[in-house]
């Protein structure tokens, strides 16, 4: 587009300019396509099943995302000129609009929908982002486990203090109720689970389900239940779906949804960082209550009791809803901060100053460019009027 121009479609580009931003569009889109399908046969080779069905997921939310905004770009202008009583367009406006105009009110909201939607594909990326940090932590627990597998499993019985512990040790914190939340909510901002956690959980969850197999290898059940839950966790639920129009809904001009809903994240995280930790002191706490000495391996009980109605898997749900709203929430910010061009807080306050008179400078330089054309013009013009009629005589 030409610089001056207040707009223009695809009639008034150069051909060559939609070829290069089409060619540019199917290059990145089929080099994406290429990564996710070598990816897809390279987990499938490996026998990674339930990472192969992540990403056909994956694909299936990226296929659907991409139907709706076909389907917003395509029935924007119509849902734009449906008609609706004045009176309702004065009520829970997203923001103060300059002049009352019903139609350029519902174009606004479907651009902010498509920031909704783009945050929704960010979400995919920061699902697989977070099991980054989650891998190196497991490649330390493998470590563990190949040291524990190494060692004779053959231990002796005498009998021995369950204080003596280290388990016992880092998780007995009383019976005093509320000084165990508390311990539980600062634990959850130290390193997260230990050598001895990780040995007395292995040892509960194999005495619980398979006492036949000591040798039992916990570290590769983990990861497989990890790879499961992962396939669950990049997916959009309808639930999800349902709090976008929710907010979409509540996000109107004086609530300030966007800063209130910036604590909930925050809020469930510590919530479910809490309940995990609380959830060890627990364990450590029944073996104490019923033994005082021990023979051979301290063994903990593992039980569903310990968690929210007795459902493990509401914990999964809830660190699944923090990742999409987290994702959700930069996309809107920057949706919001960028819009459809830069703000001048993006700059600093001298910068700001910097551009502005550059830019009134440039103004005032081509509108003199333009007064001496027109001046130039207007001296010539008389000379050609009067020579006119001489010319016809």
């Amino acid at each position: 587009m030409a610089a001056g121009s207040g707009g223009g479609g695809v009639e008034t580009t150069p051909t060559w300019i939609v070829a290069l931003v089409c060619s540019a569009i199917i290059f990145i889109s089929m080099l994406v396509e290429r990564i996710l399908h070598n990816l897809g046969k390279r987990w499938k080779k490996n026998n990674r099943k339930a990472l192969h069905e992540s990403l056909l997921k994956v694909k299936e939310e990226l296929m659907l995302l991409g139907f709706i905004s076909l389907m917003l770009a395509l029935f924007q202008g119509a849902a734009s000129s449906i008609c609706i009583p004045e009176s309702a367009t004065k009520y829970m406006l997203p923001c103060k609009a300059a002049d009352p105009n019903p139609p350029k009110q519902m174009h606004y909201q479907i651009d902010l929908s498509a920031s909704n939607f783009m945050g929704n594909k960010r979400h995919l990326l920061a699902a697989a982002a977070g099991t980054d940090t989650c891998a190196s932590k497991m490649r330390q627990w493998k470590r563990w486990e190949e040291s524990i597998t190494s060692e004779d499993s053959v231990k002796g019985s005498e009998f021995t203090s369950v204080q003596q512990h280290a388990f016992i040790k880092e998780h007995s914190v009383g019976h005093l109720v509320i000084l165990s939340w508390l311990t539980s909510f600062l634990k959850q901002f130290y390193p997260g689970v230990t050598k001895s956690d990780y040995i007395t959980l292995r040892l509960g969850f194999i005495q619980k389900h398979c006492q036949g197999n000591p040798k039992f290898n916990f570290h590769k059940y983990m990861v497989r239940t990890l790879e499961v839950d992962f396939k669950k966790v990049v997916g959009i639920s309808w639930s999800l779906w349902i709090f976008v129009v929710i907010f979409l809904l509540l996000n109107v001009n004086g609530w300030n949804m966007y800063f209130w809903i910036a604590f909930i994240p925050l809020l469930l995280l510590l919530v479910v960082g809490t309940k995990l930790e609380h959830v060890i002191t627990q364990l450590a706490r029944d073996v104490v209550n019923k033994h005082t000495a021990i023979e051979g391996d301290l063994i903990v009980q593992l039980s569903d009791d310990h968690f929210w109605f007795h459902k493990p898997r509401l914990v999964l749900h809830i660190i699944h809803f923090i990742l999409f709203q987290n994702a959700f929430e930069i996309a809107f910010f920057f949706w919001s901060l960028m819009g459809s061009s830069f703000r001048r807080a993006m700059f600093h306050e001298h910068v700001q100053e910097s551009l502005v008179g550059w830019a009134q400078k440039a103004k005032k330089h081509k509108e003199a460019k333009l007064n001496t054309i027109r001046l130039g013009e207007g001296s010539t013009s008389p000379a050609i009027m009067r020579s006119a009629p001489n010319n016809e005589g």
